[in-house]
């Protein structure tokens, strides 16, 4: 009885009780969904919809706007947040409510496993998180393409206005990764506001358009017939949730545009 009682002690009380967590980033969601632990999630935000169970879960909020009073009714043992991606001020709000908020990190692909990592010890699902992160190293390790020279890529985040990303988004680490570089890379912003005017000087030889664009899109840049990736029509839409979140699905991300600039060498 002695030793029952003392291996009780020793295990995390993660282990002993499902937690109730409230998550703050569709991220973060998805990740902790993939280390086996979906069913603690009781509270989301609205752009949490993968996987598809997530959408019979009590929205709390989005982005830019939580329900304080609704996450607080939820009872969480944890409030997870996006650090940096979350308001801060809505952040330290939340705590002077007497809530548990972890704020974990996720910017870049380096910082997935890291984020699996941390989310691991706090789930106690070490073990889960330890066979992603080998997945997710061998996958992006056996994804990288060889060209004869980087391509230059121009990425379309949206149409009107003109928005790219520079080189702090996972979308120009992937075709950094393929072999490509983001001819807005240097940019000082995260999603820089660019002129059609821009992009014609830098003579992108592949364009990438976020899944958001109208389907017109490539219609809309014939009247460029001039440009390199015009002229080959190297012009591909990608699933932008791949690339625009920091999950496992990002390798399918990463694949795709590798697949995209291989073919187009």
């Amino acid at each position: 009885m002695l030793l029952r009682f003392l291996i009780i002690l020793l295990i995390p009380a993660s282990a002993l009780a499902d937690l109730r967590l409230v998550v703050l980033s569709p991220d973060l969601t998805e990740n902790i969904y993939a280390l086996g632990k979906g069913d603690w999630v009781v509270g989301r935000v609205s752009a949490a919809d993968y996987p598809k169970e997530l959408l019979d879960i009590q929205v709390i909020g989005d982005y830019q706007s939580l329900d304080a009073e609704a996450i607080v009714k939820l009872d969480p043992d944890y409030v997870l947040a996006w650090q940096g991606g979350n308001p801060e001020r809505q952040l330290t709000y939340l705590e002077s409510l007497g809530l548990k908020l972890v704020r974990i990190k996720g910017d870049t692909l380096a910082e997935i496993p890291s984020q699996l990592t941390e989310l691991g010890i706090l789930l106690n699902a070490e073990a889960e998180a330890s066979n992603l992160i080998a997945e997710f190293n061998r996958r992006l390790a056996s994804s990288a393409v060889k060209v004869k020279e980087p391509k230059r890529v121009f990425y379309q985040l949206w149409s009107d206005p003109m928005l790219t990303l520079n080189a702090q988004s996972v979308v120009s680490e992937a075709v950094d990764h393929c072999g490509g570089v983001n001819i807005f890379k240097d940019r000082p912003e995260m999603a820089p506001q660019v002129s059609i005017e821009s992009v014609i000087s830098m003579n992108p030889e592949l364009i990438l358009a976020s899944d958001g664009l109208p389907d017109t899109w490539q219609e809309a840049w014939q009247q460029w017939p001039f440009l390199e990736a015009v002229r080959h029509q190297n012009l591909y839409k990608i699933n932008s949730d791949y690339l625009h979140r920091l999950t496992m699905r990002t390798l399918d991300g990463v694949d795709e545009v590798c697949e995209i600039l291989s073919r187009s060498d």
